[in-house]
């Protein structure tokens, strides 16, 4: 999957951002599309993921509208490095929000995106998820053998924003959740490697 920029987003970033252009896309690295049940109501839900990619530009998660009645919300998404969401020694490095609306009775993907940050792969991150409308309702696969969906996290729930010693993993199950990576088009890529040439060019003749 891959995806503009430009996408409609409140964002705020932390730490050390990797400047991305107008030609960026968004592809997802890391995800787990199953959906079994919806989770009761929650403050916060997050689920531990292992990059592959050297950056995280964004992330998304499947939310549901239990009611008969349509509702706009605001979903925060943030990326912790250390530890789940504020628990002693996480480092909160990038976040952000995006308002969405859905009618009764139906579910979708709702992203988050932000300026991408430098990330280690093969290293455990948190993505942590809250909505505005507590009538939310997030995606997740629950599993009745050991077998994860996603084989390289785990979910986790909590009733607080800011008390990590709520956050309690739920055995067994993933959230229903994406993570994407910022990389330029092909044409940005050619477009560089047009300049580079160029100036190997001037070199070489100024060389000679």
């Amino acid at each position: 999957m891959r995806l503009r920029a430009g996408v409609a987003a409140v964002v705020i970033a932390f730490g050390a951002p990797l400047v991305q252009g107008a030609e960026a896309q968004f592809l997802v690295d890391q995800s787990q599309t199953a959906v079994t049940i919806f989770n009761a109501s929650a403050n916060r839900i997050g689920q531990t993921f292992i990059p592959v990619q050297s950056n995280v530009a964004g992330a998304g998660a499947f939310v549901r509208n239990p009611t008969n009645d349509a509702f706009t919300a605001l979903l925060s998404a943030e990326l912790w490095s250390g530890g789940i969401a504020n628990a002693p020694g996480a480092t909160l490095i990038a976040s952000g929000t995006q308002t969405y609306t859905l009618i009764g009775g139906t579910s979708a993907w709702v992203d988050v995106f932000w300026n991408a940050v430098s990330v280690t792969p093969g290293t455990t991150y948190f993505l942590d998820f809250g909505s505005s409308n507590s009538r939310s309702r997030f995606g997740y696969v629950c599993c009745a053998n050991p077998q994860l969906a996603y084989p390289d996290g785990e979910m986790y729930r909590g009733n607080s924003p800011s008390a990590a010693a709520l956050y309690a993993r739920v055995g067994e199950a993933d959230l229903t959740f994406r993570e994407f990576y910022a990389t330029p088009e092909p044409a940005s890529a050619v477009l560089l490697a047009t300049g580079l040439v160029g100036v190997f060019g001037v070199a070489r003749r100024r060389k000679a």
